[in-house]
């Protein structure tokens, strides 16, 4: 300060300068690097509004706001309980952790900690008490062009017409699992996947209003038995956690769910040589009754005027060895679950929905570089015009998959089938992972899962994607579909 304060006021200039930063070492070495560059003498009137403007404008205070916009909710109020020097007694906690290393929150003696004062407390404040108008979230993007919904929308609200589902998809239960498993306990240091969902659907007014879960594929790494059990705990905890009835959970199979190396003792399939053994057993722990290869559930709205069809398709006709991550939905599967549809035709409803689960992607989500397609890494639904001219002689209006662990919004017209001659789109909804580590996430890189709102006249896709932090859900993107 010497150098660019007159002498008789470097004590004050140091006081404006703790006043504002709390002492953040960022924020006062940039400070002073900015002053040092414009070799002039920095004068009191500056430590007024010019002072604050050029903090409040910094790269470093910008960037604070972005991290803790990551878990804007749940990392203000934790950093608020230190607004008074307290002992931290919960130093292990990794959203602690996370805010000591932002500088937020920090140590005031051996034993204690405060929050920063200055700037950095007067951003989390204003950060936490904008929580209530931020939710919902975000500008839905239509060809009606974009709709803006904010936390005084009636729209977003759900109604007892709407039918809402939670979609999630390769969970890749293995060795490097990222979240807490159920039979491990509570833990203050560490959440389990349901936790964190239930609280993001807390954010949004959705616990006990979520109709049903779709889980598309790729519950395990290997398809090992204790794989699946620690899968199906995960599945039962999140429809527990969120109010959803135990029987309305949709289950598919993926890649990573039939066994390559049986046992000479297994039963094998005929065409790739692998099991499902293992799948089979999972399902029924589930309490699935129906066959794995096409399954249907039905769910009424809570009005009694839409039944919501969702028709399952085993997409692991040919997966195996020779065929590793090609999705192929064979003949008898089409046929049963035509037959499945036809049965089920009820006219007690006044508007019947028509919804399709898969675990390859039907359109291209890939994000490959030359080296891994020379390798013969590309995989995708292998039979896809089948699925669609399927999807178009039943009427079905989306179709939800996993698989490349992109998220991704597909919205198309596409010649139909020979039997009809209505030319609907079709919507396809891809999810990334909810839970694969990180290494396993493709250019995405974050787990992400997607909320369904099924509306009279449109339907509402959200998806919600892990912060950098990963220690909760937010907003990822928005959009909304007409009918």
């Amino acid at each position: 300060l010497l150098a660019i304060v007159p002498e008789p006021t470097v004590d004050s200039a140091a006081e404006r300068v703790l006043d504002l930063t709390g002492g953040h070492l960022g924020l006062t070495v940039g400070l002073l690097d900015h002053l040092r560059g414009h070799n002039s003498v920095v004068t009191e009137d500056f430590w007024l509004e010019p002072c604050r403007a050029l903090l409040e404008g910094s790269s470093i205070l910008q960037s604070i706001r972005r991290q803790l916009g990551e878990d804007q909710e749940g990392l203000t109020t934790v950093a608020l309980r230190y607004a008074t020097a307290r002992p931290l007694l919960d130093f292990g906690r990794p959203d602690i952790q996370y805010l000591r290393r932002l500088g937020v929150i920090q140590t005031s003696s051996a034993t204690r900690a405060i929050l920063c004062p200055g700037l950095i407390t007067e951003l989390v404040r204003d950060l936490n008490e904008s929580i209530l108008e931020q939710q919902p979230v975000g500008t839905l993007v239509s060809e009606l062009g974009p709709r803006r919904y904010d936390g005084r929308s009636e729209d977003l609200l759900a109604e007892e017409s709407d039918l809402i589902a939670l979609h999630i998809s390769d969970l890749h239960l293995g060795e490097n699992y990222p979240f807490r498993l159920p039979h491990l306990g509570p833990s203050a240091n560490r959440k389990s996947l349901p936790e964190m969902v239930a609280t993001d659907l807390g954010s949004l007014k959705l616990l006990k209003r979520v109709d049903f879960i779709v889980a598309s594929g790729d519950f395990t790494q290997i398809a090992r038995m204790d794989e699946f059990n620690r899968a199906r705990e995960i599945l039962l905890e999140l429809a527990d956690s969120i109010g959803v009835a135990r029987d309305r959970i949709v289950v598919t199979a993926g890649n990573h769910d039939v066994d390559w190396k049986p046992s000479d003792l297994s039963r094998k399939e005929a065409v790739s040589g692998v099991s499902r053994e293992h799948y089979e057993t999972f399902r029924r722990l589930l309490g699935l009754e129906g066959s794995r290869i096409s399954d249907l559930h039905a769910f009424p709205s809570r009005s009694g005027k839409t039944l919501l069809r969702v028709i399952t398709l085993d997409s692991d006709f040919v997966e195996g060895p020779g065929a590793a991550g090609i999705g192929f939905v064979g003949e008898e599967t089409f046929r049963q679950a035509d037959r499945l549809l036809r049965e089920q035709e009820n006219s007690a409803y006044e508007f019947v929905r028509t919804w399709i689960v898969v675990h390859h992607h039907v359109f291209p989500a890939s994000s490959l570089s030359l080296k891994e397609i020379q390798a013969a890494k590309l995989t995708m639904l292998a039979n896809s015009s089948d699925l669609l001219a399927f999807a178009n002689r039943n009427k079905a209006e989306m179709i939800l998959h996993g698989h490349e662990h992109q998220p991704s919004v597909t919205i198309a017209r596409r010649w139909p089938s020979p039997l009809s001659r209505d030319f609907a789109p079709i919507i396809a909804v891809g999810a990334g992972s909810v839970s694969a580590s990180r290494n396993e996430l493709g250019p995405f890189s974050k787990n992400q899962y997607f909320l369904l709102y099924r509306k009279p006249d449109h339907i509402i896709i959200r998806s919600r994607a892990m912060g950098d932090t990963g220690l909760a859900f937010g907003p990822h993107d928005d959009f909304l579909v007409p009918f």
